[in-house]
């Protein structure tokens, strides 16, 4: 593949101590164990401590799906840039980048070290001049060395920088394609004591002009070889479905060197819910909800700990559960009892609700009587993305008829006539005709005497008349 036969070319091109290369270059560290790494696939730029204007894109990718894109259009205002705080400061750091110049008019930087102080203040920049070649900026001392290195435009390059702190002391080695840059690893330079604390990708600078797109970020703190990653395993498709669960098949990926896992994903997550062996080709989600739908993806993983793009997706979605309701019988009623309330539970534990018909209407759970009858109540459960409606259960009750009212005359002499009004209606009674008349004993308004005895038994609705004092006549 290509990139192993770039980092073959570095490890043959690095001469020994002295001449600017570290003859340890051969000593490396999979990218599962490295410092940084960030290939783009989680589609944003949640692996950085912060982004100011990368963009994630998938038209220019160097290998996946995803990859970031700086683009300046020349305003007076910071360029597209991200940078990376360490979780500890190093006096020696590998950084490396691939990048495909889309286009450019003016310098444009691809990535710089920063120390640990406060400002975070510039170490060292590596750019590509407005001429179409590589260079390296001290940043402490101001002084930018171009290569005569070209970089061509519109193609993938990778570009390794190793920068070693120590004063005046201090080294810078650079590689392109995999091919040391003699001119940029420079020793004896002075790049400050204050060690490496973040790490920035792209150029905040103004007032340029470019566009680049970046793939596959890693630092660490051995040089940093073989990042090809695997292909994405073909063909995953679900094999069976049920309640709480879905088994998934796939087939093998490559890799240059060989695959050794599997990582299943669910629902868009950057989080595997399985790590698998190099053999696996099934995996079976249990504990899932039902009448829900999943959507998965695999990754495969190599020994380096490169990871391949997604798979093509697989979505289920799980079968529903039943539910039944209980309803106990109703009681019967007689007309002109009081409203009530009737209840009754679904197996799944969702609300159950009413209708009702008949001489009836329900509303909520209460339940009101319109006249004599029968009334049917019916409960339901139309369930919801995990349960099936429920099977619908009713039940009916007789209403008799509302017995006669008695008309119970009471004395309402001596009361006034409001207070006599509201005693007769209580009795289920009638008042009738009003008269009044003069009276020496009674105060106007008193009733003086009424037309049915107090005591008697009525029809509902008998008149019961008044006669009313008018006071004294004088």
């Amino acid at each position: 593949m290509l990139i192993a036969g770039v980092f073959a070319c570095v490890l043959s091109l690095a001469p020994a101590n002295g001449s600017g290369f570290r003859s340890d270059a051969a000593t490396t560290t999979p990218l599962a164990a490295v410092l940084f790494h960030d290939d783009f696939e989680s589609g944003g730029f949640s692996n950085w401590t912060l982004n100011s204007g990368l963009v994630a894109q998938h038209s220019h990718v160097f290998r996946g799906s995803w990859a970031a894109e700086a683009t300046a259009t020349g305003a007076a205002v910071p360029g597209p840039s991200a940078y990376k705080q360490l979780a500890q400061d190093e006096a020696s750091l590998y950084y490396e980048t691939w990048f495909n110049i889309l286009s450019q008019t003016t310098n444009v930087n691809l990535f710089r070290f920063r120390n640990n102080l406060l400002g975070h203040n510039a170490i060292a920049t590596l750019f590509v001049s407005s001429t179409g070649k590589l260079g390296l900026r001290n940043d402490v001392t101001a002084t930018p060395t171009t290569s005569t290195t070209a970089v061509s435009a519109g193609t993938w390059h990778t570009a390794q920088v190793h920068v070693t702190i120590n004063g005046a002391l201090s080294s810078t080695q650079v590689w392109l394609d995999g091919t040391p840059v003699a001119d940029l690893s420079l020793s004896g330079i002075d790049l400050g004591v204050n060690p490496i604390g973040r790490l920035e990708l792209g150029d905040p600078s103004s007032s340029r002009t470019f566009d680049v797109a970046f793939d596959n970020v890693v630092a660490d703190t051995l040089f940093i070889a073989d990042s090809a990653a695997p292909s994405a395993p073909p063909n995953l498709h679900t094999t069976s479905v049920a309640t709480t669960r879905i088994d998934l098949a796939w087939g093998a990926a490559s890799d240059d060197v060989g695959v050794t896992g599997y990582r299943i994903f669910r629902n868009g997550s950057a989080t595997p819910i399985a790590s698998l062996g190099a053999t696996a080709r099934s995996y079976s989600n249990t504990g899932l909800a039902p009448g829900t739908t999943y959507s998965y993806t695999v990754k495969a993983v190599d020994a380096a700990g490169n990871i391949s793009a997604a798979s093509a997706a697989a979505t289920a979605t799980t079968a529903k559960l039943t539910q039944t309701i209980t309803f106990g019988p109703l009681a019967n009623k007689t007309y002109g009892a009081p409203d009530f309330n009737v209840s009754a539970t679904a197996s799944s534990g969702l609300p159950v609700s009413f209708t009702a018909s008949g001489s009836c209407t329900v509303s909520g759970s209460t339940v009101h009587l319109t006249g004599p009858g029968s009334c049917t109540v019916t409960a339901s459960q139309a369930g919801n993305a995990s349960y099936n409606a429920a099977p619908p259960v009713s039940q009916t009750f007789s209403i008799a008829k509302k017995p006669a009212l008695k008309c119970r005359v009471p004395k309402v002499v001596r009361k006034g006539l409001r207070a006599a009004k509201v005693t007769i209606k209580r009795r289920h009674c009638r008042t009738g005709k009003v008269r009044y008349a003069y009276s020496r004993t009674r105060k106007k308004g008193i009733v003086i005497s009424q037309s049915r005895r107090p005591g008697r038994i009525l029809p509902g609705g008998s008149k019961i008349n008044l006669v009313v004092s008018r006071g004294r006549k004088h």
